[in-house]
């Protein structure tokens, strides 16, 4: 074999297993981390710029206490509830996050998103949690119209 055939056929096996990353998953992780970030930061007014304007949104989990919570964008709830919970916080969550095993479905300007994220304080803890979201693309731009959150129990293995 020769040197020629054997780069293109190394060419060809690094293309087909290393997937390049398109511009538009890579605009929908920003959003993702961004919301993540801006929810640490108790920055109520930067999630929301994270977040459709639309009455369809819903937001879906289950907290690290086992609780569910579900509510929708009629009337402007999850603002709302962004807004009280990140003013109940009396300071910033310091802890560090890493998103890994997305998985994002693009159709036109709506995607389906799956990832893993685990979230590390300060002293330590790390809390799992796998999360979706559902993204429209509106006015340039992607905004996530549904997300769901379920803490993993660190005894559910």
């Amino acid at each position: 074999m020769n040197k020629l055939t054997l780069v293109c056929f190394l060419l060809t096996i690094t293309r087909t297993t290393v997937p390049a990353q398109s511009t538009e998953e890579t605009a929908i992780k920003t959003v993702i981390e961004r919301e993540t970030q801006s929810w640490l930061n108790r920055d109520a007014y930067a999630i929301a710029r994270c977040w459709a304007a639309v009455s369809y949104a819903t937001h879906l989990g289950l907290r690290t206490d086992g609780k569910a919570f579900f509510s929708t964008n009629e009337q402007g709830q999850i603002t709302q509830t962004i807004r009280n919970v990140s003013l109940q916080a009396a300071q910033p969550d310091r802890s560090t996050f890493a998103n890994s095993d997305n998985r994002i479905r693009i159709n036109g300007t709506s995607a389906f998103v799956t990832f893993a994220q685990l979230r590390t304080a300060p002293e330590g803890h790390v809390e799992q949690y796998y999360q979706t979201r559902n993204m429209e693309k509106q006015q340039g731009s992607w905004q996530i119209v549904h997300a769901s959150a379920l803490f993993r129990h660190p005894e559910n293995k």
